[in-house]
Protein backbone atom coordinates (compact mmCIF):
# COMPACT_ATOMS: atom_id res chain seq x y z
CA UNK A 1 0.00 0.00 0.00
CA UNK A 2 1.26 3.42 -0.84
CA UNK A 3 1.22 6.31 1.58
CA UNK A 4 -1.61 8.02 -0.32
CA UNK A 5 -3.72 4.85 -0.23
CA UNK A 6 -3.17 4.57 3.51
CA UNK A 7 -4.17 8.21 4.03
CA UNK A 8 -7.28 7.73 1.88
CA UNK A 9 -8.29 4.62 3.84
CA UNK A 10 -7.66 6.37 7.15
CA UNK A 11 -9.72 9.36 6.03
CA UNK A 12 -12.65 7.17 4.98
CA UNK A 13 -12.52 5.24 8.28
CA UNK A 14 -12.46 8.47 10.29
CA UNK A 15 -15.43 9.88 8.40
CA UNK A 16 -17.37 6.62 8.93
CA UNK A 17 -16.57 6.73 12.65
CA UNK A 18 -17.73 10.37 12.80
CA UNK A 19 -21.19 9.33 11.55
CA UNK A 20 -21.83 7.62 14.89
CA UNK A 21 -22.76 4.29 13.30
CA UNK A 22 -20.36 2.46 15.62
CA UNK A 23 -22.29 3.60 18.70
CA UNK A 24 -25.22 1.28 17.99
CA UNK A 25 -25.07 -2.08 19.76
CA UNK A 26 -26.41 -3.82 16.65
CA UNK A 27 -23.43 -2.56 14.65
CA UNK A 28 -21.00 -3.65 17.35
CA UNK A 29 -22.55 -7.12 17.54
CA UNK A 30 -22.42 -7.54 13.76
CA UNK A 31 -18.78 -6.38 13.72
CA UNK A 32 -17.91 -8.99 16.36
CA UNK A 33 -19.68 -11.68 14.31
CA UNK A 34 -17.72 -10.65 11.21
CA UNK A 35 -14.44 -10.70 13.12
CA UNK A 36 -15.19 -14.16 14.54
CA UNK A 37 -16.09 -15.43 11.09
CA UNK A 38 -12.92 -13.97 9.56
CA UNK A 39 -10.74 -15.56 12.24
CA UNK A 40 -12.38 -18.96 11.73
CA UNK A 41 -12.11 -18.65 7.94
CA UNK A 42 -8.41 -17.77 8.07
CA UNK A 43 -7.47 -19.91 11.08
CA UNK A 44 -5.04 -22.03 9.06
CA UNK A 45 -3.37 -18.91 7.64
CA UNK A 46 -3.05 -17.38 11.10
CA UNK A 47 -1.51 -20.56 12.47
CA UNK A 48 0.89 -20.79 9.53
CA UNK A 49 2.00 -17.20 10.14
CA UNK A 50 2.51 -17.91 13.85
CA UNK A 51 4.57 -20.97 12.93
CA UNK A 52 6.68 -19.03 10.45
CA UNK A 53 7.18 -15.88 12.55
CA UNK A 54 7.29 -17.23 16.10
CA UNK A 55 7.83 -20.97 15.69
CA UNK A 56 4.58 -21.82 17.48
CA UNK A 57 3.02 -25.24 16.98
CA UNK A 58 -0.63 -25.63 16.04
CA UNK A 59 -1.82 -26.48 19.56
CA UNK A 60 0.06 -23.58 21.11
CA UNK A 61 -1.17 -21.23 18.37
CA UNK A 62 -4.78 -22.17 18.98
CA UNK A 63 -4.51 -22.13 22.77
CA UNK A 64 -2.57 -18.87 23.10
CA UNK A 65 -3.77 -16.87 20.12
CA UNK A 66 -6.75 -18.06 18.10
CA UNK A 67 -8.78 -19.76 20.82
CA UNK A 68 -8.09 -16.99 23.32
CA UNK A 69 -9.22 -14.34 20.83
CA UNK A 70 -12.39 -16.28 19.97
CA UNK A 71 -13.19 -16.64 23.68
CA UNK A 72 -12.72 -12.89 24.17
CA UNK A 73 -15.03 -12.19 21.22
CA UNK A 74 -17.70 -14.49 22.72
CA UNK A 75 -17.44 -12.65 26.04
CA UNK A 76 -17.65 -9.25 24.38
CA UNK A 77 -20.65 -10.37 22.31
CA UNK A 78 -22.52 -11.52 25.42
CA UNK A 79 -21.82 -8.26 27.25
CA UNK A 80 -21.87 -5.67 24.48
CA UNK A 81 -25.22 -4.23 25.61
CA UNK A 82 -24.02 -3.83 29.19
CA UNK A 83 -20.76 -2.26 28.01
CA UNK A 84 -22.67 0.18 25.78
CA UNK A 85 -24.86 1.61 28.53
CA UNK A 86 -24.16 5.10 29.78
CA UNK A 87 -22.82 5.12 33.32
CA UNK A 88 -22.46 7.95 35.76
CA UNK A 89 -19.08 7.88 37.40
CA UNK A 90 -18.32 9.97 40.47
CA UNK A 91 -15.57 12.55 40.18
CA UNK A 92 -12.63 12.00 42.48
CA UNK A 93 -11.66 14.73 44.91
CA UNK A 94 -8.35 15.17 43.07
CA UNK A 95 -10.25 16.21 39.92
CA UNK A 96 -12.88 18.29 41.71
Amino acid sequence: MTNSEIQELLSSQRSFFATGATLKTEYRMSALKKLKSAIKTHEADIMAALKKDLGKGSQESYMCEVGLTLAEIRGLYRNVKAYSKTKRVPVSMANF
